[in-house]
């Protein structure tokens, strides 16, 4: 009987998808894996969409815009303490020179206790920085009244999820696409739930941040169950007696990529928690509130496809390029970016019929002006998922990231021109800050292609007979 969604196999230490069976997760199985977390994501997304649009409701556009502000804030000090930690555990996963089932299990426990220690510290730090220096520099970007505490508090949020998705993302690894789904849409219900209850009770900011907060400690509960069932008792793994110095010798080893990853992370600032904060500079609150709303809704319906594909999809690039399967990596790389492409047209004719109605009917008229922003941000999904997952698995794989992090500060200077000069020219708004975005991928996604047919044109999809054979 075929199992297409869950692929783990119970107390076997070191049970991951190795080989030739890495192409028959995403080949066959795979695809049905891909299926099921899609539906899980839908089920998530839908709850997930109620709230925002609850929320965007009853804070209003300008209230929401002060929100974005602070999530600007949180989020670029976040990545300025980023150093890829997730990626360097992923690949760290597949090394060792374990001789035995026994040892080989004991360094993996390691490689998972180390990933989620690091990000703790590294989420730890950025609360911390959120705490000295967010209340110092919201009032630069916003003339509304700020409580001391929501700026640390959803630091803290923040935090706290990015450690729920540290460990969703080590799920990955042991196939355990079940546990996944099932943790994403009991984690949005428990955060739906605490939202309603909380912001009906007191329907301010505060009551939206205490909300969050709450509803991201229901969220790590979960995960921390659900990975201490599947790593320790599905897998074997001797979590409470890892072998700690093989995995931070592996770790050490990779320390020009924490290096890269970390200045990848200011890159990243720039890019997705910066660039709020420029257009509430240079525009009102409304617009701000607008840019915001496009970018939330946007990418949580983005989520729903991507994340399926992504979870199922990761892992098996590692795996081939581990491997030197150059042949299959290109194959299942072109799949993805025809999969994407369809995705992408048929998500941007969906929006094109319904969102003149859809967006008054949810949200109310004083958000008109969001379908366009929304609409620009969605074409960028094709790259996003038609191309991302198998580049930055060959920059991850191969430690070659001080070229792809150079690629992405070009790529986020062409953001900014496009979008200042959009501003000058037509006046500041959601929709020309959103082409700015779109301008990023324009730029970045031709520079990491031209460099991967430059140093490994093999496990490049398109490379010609010659190349693959150079």
């Amino acid at each position: 009987m075929n199992r297409p969604v869950d692929e783990r196999q119970p107390k076997e230490p070191a049970a991951t998808a190795t080989g030739a069976q890495a192409a028959d997760d995403v080949t066959g199985d795979g695809f049905a894996a891909s299926r099921y977390l899609a539906a899980t994501n839908v089920a998530a997304g839908t709850i997930g969409f109620a709230v925002a649009a609850y929320v965007a409701r009853v804070l209003g556009p300008e209230s929401l815009g002060v929100l974005g502000i602070i999530a600007g804030i949180n989020g670029s000090i976040a990545a300025f303490v980023d150093v890829r930690f997730n990626d360097l555990a992923g690949k760290a996963f597949h090394q060792g020179e374990e001789t035995s089932e026994e040892r080989r299990a004991a360094y993996r426990a390691g490689v998972l206790w180390l990933a989620v220690i690091g990000t703790a510290l590294l989420g730890a730090g950025a609360t911390l920085l959120s705490a000295l220096l967010g209340n110092l520099l919201v009032a630069i970007f916003t003339p509304a009244p700020v409580s001391w505490w929501w700026i640390p508090l959803g630091a803290l949020t923040i935090a706290t999820n990015a450690l729920t998705g540290t460990l969703m993302f080590l799920l990955r690894f042991a196939r355990a696409f079940r546990t996944i789904g099932a943790s994403r849409v009991r984690s949005q219900i428990l955060a739906a739930l605490v939202t309603a209850g909380v912001v009906s009770w007191r329907p301010t900011l505060g009551g939206v941040y205490a909300a969050a907060f709450a509803g991201a400690l229901s969220g790590l509960a979960l995960m921390l169950g659900a990975s201490w069932r599947v790593w320790g008792r599905d897998f074997g793994l001797p979590l409470l007696r890892p072998d700690w110095r093989r995995a931070l010798g592996v770790f050490r080893r990779d320390l020009r990529m924490i290096f890269w990853g970390n200045v990848l992370g200011y890159a990243k600032l720039l890019e997705r928690g910066t660039d709020v904060l420029v257009v509430a500079y240079f525009t009102a609150d409304r617009e701000t509130g607008l840019y915001r709303l496009a970018r939330s809704l946007v990418d949580q319906a983005m989520a729903i496809p991507q994340d399926a594909l992504y979870q199922v999809y990761y892992p098996s690039f590692l795996e081939l390029y581990a491997r030197g399967a150059s042949g299959e990596f290109r194959r299942l790389a072109a799949r993805l970016l025809a999969i994407a492409a369809t995705i992408t047209a048929v998500l941007l004719a969906g929006e094109a019929l319904v969102l003149g109605t859809l967006v008054p009917l949810v949200f109310g008229a004083a958000y008109a002006g969001v379908e366009a922003p929304m609409m620009i941000l969605s074409a960028t999904f094709v790259f996003i998922v038609g191309f991302h997952p198998w580049l930055w698995s060959f920059f991850v794989a191969s430690g070659e990231l001080g070229g792809y992090t150079a690629a992405v500060f070009t790529a986020t200077g062409a953001h900014y021109l496009v979008m200042l000069g959009l501003f000058g020219a037509a006046g500041p708004s959601a929709t020309s800050a959103m082409v700015g975005v779109l301008a990023y991928y324009l730029w970045l996604v031709p520079a990491a292609c031209w460099m991967v047919g430059r140093r490994r044109p093999e496990f490049l999809p398109g490379a010609s007979p010659a190349e693959v054979g150079a």
